[in-house]
């Protein structure tokens, strides 16, 4: 569909090449479809002539891309579009090949597609595929409508900065360096945002547990809680009364 903007590539591109002087390796399959995408990016990138070196994984096993991410230069990233098959002829139909390529990644992984947020890379201008779905079916029924598929605008298909917590640890990105209105998921929570609730129960039945002074009131003296139970207070001074004895 013609009528669907995508510029995801070129956005997150462009993020990644402030926070870096960049040689990009862009992740792409052997597949007819993701090298027929490899040569769509060569003209995509074209603006980035000159001060980015842009090169493709079509010709590679998903081992011997494992091996070139690994030894990747400091002044290098990651653009991650799509693995479903390598140069070995082996089909994949899900994300264990961008699990195994950031795992064994020496530089961040960017992405485009908001279904790969979570399974390595660090984030980017997402843009998600089942929204697109949506639109293109949205724009098919137009057409199919009686609509000149030329005459139909532009469709915003929703692009998001998108960035995933335990990448931006991993890779030591503050919060504070990312664009504008950024959406960070993924985040680990500390143990009083899980378990907050549970605590503050336990701390407010403490006082009458431990011996905890209560307040006193004006002209006498604090008293302390009787501490109940096997554990309480009268082994305490049945313990105090044998030192005593002693």
């Amino acid at each position: 569909m013609s009528t669907i903007s995508n510029d995801s590539p070129e956005t997150t591109a462009r993020f990644a090449g402030a926070l870096w002087l960049v040689v990009i390796l862009v992740v792409l399959g052997a597949s007819a479809y993701e090298r027929g995408q490899a040569e769509k990016g060569k003209e995509l990138f074209a603006p980035f002539a000159g001060r980015v070196e842009l090169s493709y994984t079509n010709g590679l096993s998903l081992e011997q891309v494992e091996e070139r991410v690994s030894k990747l230069g400091d002044d290098a990233l990651v653009l991650f579009g799509s693995f479903l098959q390598d140069a070995a002829g082996r089909d994949y139909d899900n994300t264990a090949p961008l699990t195994r390529i950031s795992r064994a990644s020496h530089r961040p992984v960017f992405g485009v597609i908001y279904e790969d947020l979570g399974a390595g890379i660090l984030g980017g201008e997402l843009v998600s595929m089942q929204h697109v779905g949506k639109v293109a079916a949205d724009l098919a029924l137009r057409v199919l409508g009686g609509e000149r598929a030329s005459a139909i605008p532009l469709a915003d298909v929703g692009l998001t900065p998108m960035f995933d917590a335990r990448e931006l640890e991993r890779w030591g990105l503050p919060d504070r360096m990312l664009p504008p209105a950024s959406i960070v998921l993924h985040r680990t929570r500390g143990l009083f945002e899980q378990h907050g609730k549970a605590i503050g129960d336990e701390l407010r039945r403490l006082p009458g547990q431990v011996g905890i002074p209560e307040p006193a009131t004006p002209g006498t003296h604090p008293r302390r809680t009787r501490i109940e139970g096997a554990a309480g207070v009268g082994p305490f001074r049945r313990g105090q009364r044998q030192l005593a004895r002693v």
